[in-house]
């Protein structure tokens, strides 16, 4: 059920809440815990591909904004 969400919260607390909708900011955040989980070596590239793929036919933003990262990590 976290998948997405500790990221989605950084991006409505960096951007200002209600500038995206929380269920878009989960969907970046999830694809953000997607790509680190596959540098990790937890996911492969297919299951990367797969959730980028599901996501995308949701119509759901896939590609965080560019925070730089002190602003992920407050």
């Amino acid at each position: 059920m976290n998948l997405g969400h500790t990221f989605g919260h950084a991006i409505e607390n960096a951007m200002g809440y209600g500038v995206w909708l929380h269920g878009e900011a989960v969907a970046a955040g999830t694809m953000l815990a997607a790509d680190l989980s596959r540098r990790m070596g937890w996911l492969t590239d297919v299951e990367v591909a797969r959730i980028h793929a599901l996501l995308s036919k949701a119509n759901l933003p896939l590609e965080a904004p560019n925070l730089g990262v002190e602003k992920y990590l407050e």
